[in-house]
């Protein structure tokens, strides 16, 4: 794909590393496993792309369009996603437990969902399943509980108390 006069292969697996992708429409694309460490993705359409395992490290995010997008197991250690639409997508928090499971949360504009193992709750069933005074492993229960509510913080910030 031609960007800026530049032929950058939007693929799998691609080294994105430090480009300029501003404002470009990337909608669909399969970008997984693709390392974004530090790109520029500002105002960038990634709505429906696949970006699971992507390195987005730092990535600079402002206003990106995630809207549906897949970024189970993405590394978005410090990327910057102020103002970021993320109606739909999978946001995650890879390897969250000592079983290994994976952590994903998904905003819609009507609530947010949160997905770990082979559970899957909104906001108020996570936190009577993990706050519950008998859950099996109280710091792991507190754990979740408490990222649970960071991430629901999130959601009441981008779409207000639905």
């Amino acid at each position: 794909m031609l960007i800026n006069g530049v032929d950058i292969p939007i693929e799998p697996n691609a080294d994105l590393s430090f480009c300029d992708l501003s404002y470009t429409d990337l909608s669909n694309s399969n970008l997984r496993g693709a390392n974004l460490r530090r790109a520029n993705l500002t105002g960038t359409n990634l709505s429906g792309s696949i970006l699971i395992n992507a390195n987005l490290d730092n990535a600079y995010m402002g206003r990106v369009d995630l809207t549906n997008a897949d970024l189970s197991n993405a590394n978005i250690r410090e990327a910057y996603l102020l103002e970021a639409k993320l109606e739909g997508a999978i946001i995650p928090r890879a390897n969250f437990d000592e079983r290994g499971y994976t952590f994903h949360v998904k905003m819609t504009k009507e609530e947010v969902i949160f997905i770990a193992g082979c559970r899957k709750f909104n906001y108020t069933e996570a936190f009577l399943h993990w706050a519950y005074p008998i859950y099996p492993d109280r710091n792991r229960g507190n754990f979740y509980v408490l990222h649970c509510k960071l991430y629901y913080n999130v959601w009441r910030g981008l779409y207000g108390d639905s």
